[in-house]
């Protein structure tokens, strides 16, 4: 996997109070919504490991509803569910999808998708539906040379003053994610 953290072990054991807090997070968007979490990850700049230590944690997840009955309804009750938390010294930008739209966005190569399943760091996995999604790598390149276009223009052609390093690492992994793409077909 192309520029992903590979030390979250030792970094969740020096920080159990960070580990215990996202959980109880989980658990409390269960209770609150009554869904049932299948899937939930970290993704972001801690995932790739350029956060810096007022970076956010960007909690990701996939939840199924407790109900059969609010599938039923011809426009759903809700298909994603989003959150912006911070604690005393930590923000959490949390975002999930219900599993149907979850996987309509799988069908469609979506790449966040396909990233949530790649991150190091999950809470909860269900490797069922994580292990399993391959997602068609015309539509990825598509995607992330659309991006990088877009960032590229955005920050060095209209010559935007101060670009953060942040910006500059993140046109990197799109670079990165491309030539992934390109050359090993993955």
């Amino acid at each position: 996997h192309w520029a992903m953290r590979t030390d979250y072990n030792t970094e969740l054991e020096r920080d159990m109070d960070k580990h215990t807090q996202i959980r109880k997070i989980l658990e409390d968007i269960e209770l609150r919504e009554d869904v049932t979490i299948i899937y939930a990850c970290i993704t972001g700049s801690r995932m790739f490991g350029y956060d810096n230590p007022e970076s956010d944690y960007d909690l990701r997840f996939i939840y199924k509803k407790n109900k059969i009955e609010d599938y039923l309804p011809i426009s759903p009750k809700h298909e994603k569910l989003t959150y912006s938390w911070k604690s005393d010294t930590l923000g959490y930008d949390i975002l999930g999808f219900d599993i149907k739209k979850a996987l309509q966005l799988c069908q469609k190569s979506n790449p966040s998708i396909y990233e949530w399943f790649q991150s190091p760091l999950k809470y909860i996995d269900y490797p069922a539906l994580s292990r399993k999604y391959i997602p068609d790598t015309r539509r990825l390149l598509h995607h992330y040379k659309s991006l990088l276009k877009n960032l590229f223009y955005d920050h060095m052609e209209l010559k935007v003053d101060k670009v953060e390093r942040k910006e500059y690492l993140y046109m990197m992994r799109l670079v990165l994610a491309i030539e992934q793409i390109v050359y090993d077909g993955k």
